[in-house]
């Protein structure tokens, strides 16, 4: 590790080291993300209470992480999934057992889900149900 004065610092770890230097949030190129108000990562972290429905869209690890703290908390987690399973970059048995544990917890997890527009309930054009994410 180096410091702001070209100094070096050796670290050991007895354990597991964690590197967390933060991320960037991408929305999706789909309609809706930038009028809906959406939490990103950063919002899913540090919000004061628990919804009553949340949808995450995407299903990587970043999805995977709130999903499973907002459902345990009480919010009814639903969980769309372009694929068969859960996308990892490992082997896939990984992505079948973290998905199972999900089922487990009753997260709502819809594989073969094409997410086309993101929208509020509510909204001029959804009269017939509400939905806050379109398929």
């Amino acid at each position: 590790m180096r410091t702001p004065d070209r100094g070096t610092v050796r670290l050991t770890a007895q354990h597991a080291v964690a590197l967390r230097t933060g991320t960037d949030t991408a929305l999706p190129g789909i309609p809706g993300p930038d009028t809906v108000r959406p939490w990103t990562n950063r919002e899913a972290t540090g919000a004061d209470h628990a919804p009553g429905r949340l949808a995450m869209v995407g299903a990587g690890v970043v999805a995977v992480k709130p999903a499973t703290a907002w459902q345990a908390v009480g919010s009814q987690v639903t969980l769309p999934v372009r694929g068969d399973g859960l996308p990892t970059r490992m082997e896939p048995f990984v992505g079948e057992l973290v998905a199972d544990e999900l089922r487990a917890a009753d997260v709502d997890i819809r594989t073969r889900s094409a997410i086309t527009s993101v929208k509020r309930a509510g909204s001029p054009d959804d009269e017939v149900r509400p939905a806050t994410v379109g398929s």
